[in-house]
């Protein structure tokens, strides 16, 4: 999936297609711990943002709120009870950062969309398991061009120098 940007609408479905089989593979179960260890409403949003995205509509929405919910438990409540936590923050994480990829908008606000799922994505990677790596390098390869792009174009910070994501630690993780 290297190479060409996020304007080919092949990609675009690729990605969508991963998202779903890592979904049908993944959250059945997932919700079913989300509820056992008191995670409802993640798996009410979960639940959501998943029959947005195979509606092929935005599932950023719903998706946000698992990925608040599952940073809230996890640093409120000194670790996540079940794997379906860290299966919903994962595949949530992916769900948001489809959005950018899908406008393909270049305007100011989509290149900080793009670089926050960036971001997102890094977490994606460091908190999944080994079977979403593949899938959130997928999406990975889809963004580093909408950010390459822009600062091409002119549009990167004077501060990021040549990094796509700035090299500003937040005083917290998200």
């Amino acid at each position: 999936m290297s190479g060409g940007g996020p304007e080919d609408g092949t990609k675009r479905q690729e990605l969508r297609a991963l998202l779903l089989d890592f979904a049908s593979e993944n959250m059945e179960y997932t919700a079913e711990e989300l509820r056992k260890s008191g995670g409802e409403k993640v798996a009410e949003s979960l639940a959501s943002s998943l029959e947005a995205l195979k509606g092929g509509g935005d599932s950023a929405p719903a998706a946000q709120i698992v990925v608040d919910l599952c940073w809230e438990k996890l640093s409120n409540g000194g670790g996540w009870p079940t794997v379906g936590w860290r299966e919903a923050y994962v595949f949530s994480l992916m769900a948001v950062a489809l959005a950018p990829i899908e406008t393909g908008d270049k305007s100011a606000e989509a290149l900080e969309s793009a670089r926050k799922s960036m971001k997102d994505l890094d977490m994606a990677l460091i908190m999944g398991g080994p079977g979403a790596s593949d899938i959130v390098l997928a999406f990975v390869d889809c963004i580093e061009p909408l950010i390459l792009s822009a600062n091409k174009d002119g549009d990167k910070d004077e501060d990021s120098s040549s990094y796509i994501v700035s090299a500003d630690v937040p005083p917290h993780a998200p």
